[in-house]
C-alpha cells in the first residue's frame, strides 16, 4: 500500500494513506494527486478550512449521540443496527 509523504524544512515529515489525503483533498476542494506541494503561504488558510471541518464534523457527531441518547432515554430501549453503526 502506498503512503503519501510530507516534509518541511521547519518539521519533522509525517505519512498519509492516499484515502485519508484524498478525503482532506475533497474538504479543501482541491484536485487530489499524488505530487505536489503548498506553499507557507497557503498554509494558514488551508489549516484554516481544515479546523472549521474538524468543528463541524465534531458537532455532527455530537448530535448524532444526543439524538441515540434520547431514544433510549425514551424507552424505546433498543437501537437500530443503523444507529449503533454510527455509535462506535
Amino acid at each position: 500500500m502506498a503512503l503519501l509523504e510530507f516534509r518541511s524544512k521547519a518539521a519533522a515529515g509525517f505519512f498519509l494513506l492516499p484515502a485519508t489525503f484524498r478525503e482532506i483533498c475533497k474538504v479543501l476542494g482541491r484536485p487530489f494527486t499524488q505530487s505536489g506541494s503548498w506553499t507557507a503561504d497557503e498554509l494558514p488558510q488551508i489549516l484554516d478550512v481544515l479546523e472549521k471541518e474538524v468543528s463541524s464534523e465534531k458537532q455532527r457527531l455530537a448530535e448524532q449521540e444526543a439524538v441515540l441518547r434520547e431514544k433510549e432515554a425514551s424507552g424505546r430501549g433498543y437501537l437500530t443496527e443503523h444507529e449503533e453503526e454510527l455509535r462506535q
